[in-house]
This record gives C-alpha cells, sequence and structure tokens, in this order.
C-alpha cells in the first residue's frame, strides 16, 4: 500500500488525491506516512485543512511525515501550521524528539533552516549531535560548515561529518580550496574536499592539479584517484606527462624513504607501530602505481598490479619486461621498488637516492613531531624506557603526544558512569586488537571506537547480563572470570580475559539467552548498542568482524 501511494504521488495528478485520503486512517503508521506525503504533493495548499489534524497523530512518525509534507506541499498556510510543531520537537528535551526535528530538517532540506541545525550540530547529546550531521549533508547550506568543523573533534562524528562539509562547501571552489589547505584538518577530510573537486567541472581543474604538489601524501593520493577517475569517464584532464613524470618521481623516492624508515625503526611485529608502517608502505604503493598511471596513460595497471603480486614468477617476469620496455623516466627506481627485494630496496634508497641510515630514536622523534597524528601515537607508544628518557627534555614532543593521545578518546563531555578510566586511549585499541571481533580490524579505524568504549567494573557475584533482558550492550572481560548460567543452571562454561559477552543479543536485538555473573572481580569494556550500530555503519571493517563472528557461531550450531 505504501508503494502504491508513492507511485500515486509521483504521478502529480489530483485525480489521484482521492485515492490518498482513504489511507490518511490506514491502520499501519507507514502507510498513514505515505499518504501524507501523497496527499500534500497532489493537492498541494488545497490539502492543508485536511491534513492539519494529523499533527496530533497518536504515531511521533507520522506527526513527522505531516509536517514535513505541510511545509513542503502547502505553502504559507502549510508553514504556518507546522512550523509551531516542528519547532517544539527542536526545543524538546526529551532526546528522541529532537533526532526527530533533524531528521525531519534534514528531510525537507531548505538550506535557509540552518540555524536551528547549527544548534543542534552543537547539541549536549550525542545521538542528537549525530542526527544533526547527517541532516547538514542534506540541508548543504555554507553556514553549516563552523559547526561541522567543530564536530570533528568527535571522532564518532566524523564519518558523518566528512560528507557533510563537502555538501556544504560545493558551491564555493574557492572555499573548497582553503578548506584543503587548512593543516588542521583530519586528512580524512582532506582527501575527501580534493575528491569533492572532481564534481565542481573545469573551475576545480587548476585546483586539482596543485594538489599534485601537496607535501600531504593523502591529499596527493585523492587528486590522484579523482583525476583518473575523470580520465576514465572520457575527461581529459589535463596533466601533461612532464608533470606526471615528476609525480612518479616524487612518489618513489618518498616510498624508498619510508622501506629506509621501517628499516631503522626495526618495530616489534605486531605492534601497533609495525602494522601502521606497513599500511603506509602500501598507501606508498598505491601512489607510486597511480603517478605511473598519470605518466604512462596507456599502460594497464591493474593488469600490471595483478600481475606484479602472482605468485607466477612468469608474471610477474613479464610485468617487469613491460615496464623495462615501456617506462624511460624512473625506470631505474621504478622497477626495484615493484620488483625487487627489502633488501634490494635499501640499496638502491642508499646508493642511488642517497638517502642516509638514521639512529631508531631519530625516526621515533621525527614521526611524533610530524603531521601524521595516528603515527605520532604509535611511535609514542613504541618508545622504550630508556627513549622515553633521552625524550624527555624535549618539551614539543611531550606536548604533541598528549595532544594526540588526548584527541583518540575524543571530546569530554563528563565522566561516564561506572567507568574507572585506568586504560589509556591506546592501552584499549591494544586490548581490542588482541580479541577476535576485532582482531582483523587496523588499529588506526579501531582509534576511532575509543570514545564508545566505557570500561565497567563489577564486583564479585555481580550479574553482568540477565537472560531474559533486552541486549543493550557487549562487554569484553579485560581482567576476571564470569560464569554462565542458563535456565539458572550453571553451564560449566567459564569466560575470560579478552572474551566478549552478549555480542549476539546486541546484533539480533533478541533477549539475552544466558546469565553471566563475576566469579571474581572483573574489569569489562562496555558497548552500548546504538553507538555500536553507528559505529558499523560508518565502519565497513567493524561490519566485516562482525560477520566473522557470526559465521563462526553458525558454523558450531
Amino acid at each position: 500500500r505504501g508503494a502504491a501511494l508513492r507511485y500515486l504521488g509521483e504521478r502529480a495528478d489530483p485525480r489521484y488525491a482521492a485515492a490518498a485520503r482513504g489511507r490518511l486512517n490506514d491502520g499501519d503508521a507507514g502507510v498513514r506516512c505515505e499518504a501524507v506525503e501523497a496527499f500534500g504533493r497532489l493537492l498541494g495548499v488545497g490539502a492543508v485543512r485536511e491534513l492539519v489534524p494529523i499533527l496530533e497523530d497518536a504515531d511521533r512518525k507520522v506527526r513527522g511525515a505531516t509536517i514535513v509534507a505541510l511545509i513542503r506541499h502547502g505553502g504559507l498556510s502549510g508553514f504556518l501550521h507546522a512550523g509551531r510543531p516542528l519547532h517544539e520537537l527542536l526545543e524538546d528535551p526529551e532526546t528522541a524528539a529532537r533526532v526527530q526535528g533533524a531528521e525531519l530538517l534534514g528531510e525537507l532540506a531548505v538550506q535557509g533552516f540552518y540555524g536551528p541545525l547549527l544548534e543542534l550540530i552543537g547539541d549536549s547529546d550525542a545521538a542528537v549531535r549525530r542526527a544533526a550531521v547527517r541532516a547538514a549533508e542534506r540541508v548543504a547550506a555554507p553556514e553549516l560548515l563552523p559547526g561541522l568543523l567543530a564536530s570533528l573533534d568527535d571522532p564518532a562524528l566524523r564519518q558523518a561529518g566528512i560528507p557533510a562539509i563537502c555538501a556544504c562547501a560545493a558551491g564555493d571552489v574557492g572555499r573548497v580550496e582553503a578548506l584543503i589547505n587548512d593543516r588542521a584538518l583530519p586528512a580524512a577530510v582532506s582527501a575527501a574536499l580534493v575528491a569533492s573537486l572532481g564534481s565542481l567541472g573545469a573551475s576545480a581543474r587548476p585546483i586539482l592539479t596543485r594538489r599534485l604538489e601537496d607535501d600531504r601524501a593523502w591529499v596527493r593520493a585523492a587528486a590522484y584517484t579523482t583525476i583518473l577517475k575523470s580520465r576514465a569517464t572520457g575527461e581529459e584532464p589535463g596533466i601533461g606527462r612532464t608533470r606526471g613524470f615528476a609525480c612518479l618521481e616524487r612518489e618513489l623516492r618518498e616510498a624508498f624513504e619510508r622501506q629506509l624508515c621501517i628499516a631503522d625503526l626495526n618495530p616489534n611485529p605486531g605492534s601497533l607501530l609495525a602494522e601502521s608502517m606497513e599500511n603506509r608502505a602500501q598507501a606508498d604503493h598505491a601512489r607510486v602505481l597511480a603517478s605511473l598511471a598519470l605518466a604512462y596513460p596507456d599502460l594497464a595497471i591493474d593488469d600490471l598490479r595483478k600481475a606484479l603480486g602472482d605468485q607466477d614468477l612468469r608474471l610477474r617476469a613479464n610485468a617487469v619486461e613491460l615496464l623495462d620496455n615501456v617506462v624511460v623516466t624512473g625506470k631505474s627506481l621504478l622497477i626495484p621498488y615493484l620488483a625487487g627485494t627489502d633488501a634490494e630496496k635499501l640499496v638502491v634508497a642508499e646508493r642511488r637516492l642517497g638517502l642516509d641510515r638514521q639512529p631508531r630514536i631519530d625516526r621515533l622523534r621525527a614521526l611524533i613531531d610530524g603531521e601524521d597524528p595516528w603515527l605520532a601515537a604509535c611511535a609514542f607508544n613504541a618508545l622504550d624506557d630508556d627513549e622515553r628518557r633521552r625524550l624527555e627534555p624535549d618539551e614539543l614532543v611531550k606536548q604533541a603526544a598528549t595532544q594526540l593521545l588526548q584527541s583518540l578518546d575524543g571530546p569530554k563531555r563528563g565522566a561516564t558512569e561506572g567507568s574507572s578510566m585506568a586504560l589509556a586511549p591506546l592501552e584499549k585499541i591494544l586490548f581490542l586488537k588482541q580479541v577476535p571481533l576485532f582482531h582483523e580490524i587496523p588499529g588506526e579505524q579501531l582509534a576511532g571506537m575509543t570514545p564508545i568504549v566505557t570500561e565497567m567494573p563489577f564486583r564479585r557475584g555481580d550479574t553482568i547480563i540477565r537472560q531474559g533482558d533486552v541486549g543493550d550492550a557487549l562487554y569484553i572481560i579485560v581482567e576476571g572470570n564470569v560464569r554462565i548460567e542458563i535456565d539458572g543452571r550453571d553451564t560449566g562454561k567459564v569466560l575470560g580475559s579478552r572474551e566478549v559477552i552478549g555480542e549476539l543479543a546486541i546484533l539480533t536485538g533478541d533477549a539475552r539467552a544466558a546469565t553471566c555473573t563475576a566469579i571474581d572481580d572483573v574489569l569489562t569494556l562496555r558497548i552500548a548498542h546504538e553507538p555500536f550500530w553507528n559505529m558499523m555503519r560508518e565502519q565497513p571493517e567493524i561490519t566485516i568482524g562482525v560477520m566473522r563472528i557470526v559465521l563462526g557461531y553458525l558454523k558450531q550450531r
């Protein structure tokens, strides 16, 4: 019925208004929502008199749909009737009402309504802020930018904030460039803004070209991707081969510098620093291939990448031979980088590029002082006691480390009830990496979860979850042991450190299947249902980790 009403509304023929009117009192709230929108769309101002009483509907969603229909289709009369209930939602002390108010503003997508949305972006409640930031993407008012930029301080809002910022800045190429040049913005925001240049036409092309010379690797990577996408659709970005050769040479040099840095650091396998440096090295590799595609448009880069990574030696040899025949500028660096061993790369870095080896502590200091906050955090965490003492007099290092570690926890909006806050942000990330649910997720992305992970201690004999209760959170055991009971009977199973309690209930919404009781004093990390689902929507890697857990349970049954 709802789909039929949507169809009738899209026809914009007033003759269908009677059919929509007949469903305004339908027993299903979803159908009533569709009927309200279709009726308003079909009759416009003529629908106002019949829609106004529905503002008192028992269902909140129906009332919201009526507000939108009156403002969108009812002219001045509709706005006067719906404006007051919308204002009441925005000012309501109840969180759910303000969330709905933000969602309605997003649905209306009227740029002139930016004022109340800007206030909601700074709301004291996280759910309201999240809804407002998402709505901002649809409203796309430049006036929202200050609030959206401030919201980036909250890691939980960054994923939603990035497309909202791009949408609000999209109408002004100069503003986009100014934001890209703002080095205080997170890397993901700068990269997304560069990508947005691809949809802004010829006026953005010079800005995009200048980004190829940016000293920030993530900005250049976004520029390569955007330019190559334009080229794939038949649009010639106007990048000459000389510029392409310069890009390739630069990326190769930085890639070799990274290899040398990794060798000097010699990070512990499995450490956050090792993982992060490896991720950066993979990003170097991607930029080398992208700049190669820029310099040599006729090369089939995807096929070349697959061949170089193939286990078949003949395929790899053919790929190297192809490069040897096609590449002119940069060949002496490119082939060793793509096909050489780690030891051969170090030789090239030192002998052909004249790069010097450096003491480990100098490398760590450079990372801590650098512009990559995650690498800085990992480098600071990797300092041993002696290295920490040697860096102690460097006040700038200490200040930088303090700021970046605080940034991982996000903005503080009051202490979390029941949280002892004994674990530092990096300790939480290191611990989560040991939990099967999060093991495959890079530490840098787990850092975005720290604001929603709160510590919850339990005393011996405390009930952590109770069978039959709603699954409103999952718990990860840090210390202590937990007994599992089903229907009042001890199963004999005991859970310990790094094991998860209640993960299925938080995914399915079903009642708890068992009661879990602390055998001794227990410290857990708690992740509530709503923030967890929001994080899964915004972080695909977390969703993949959860899917692995669910599949594991299914295989056991």
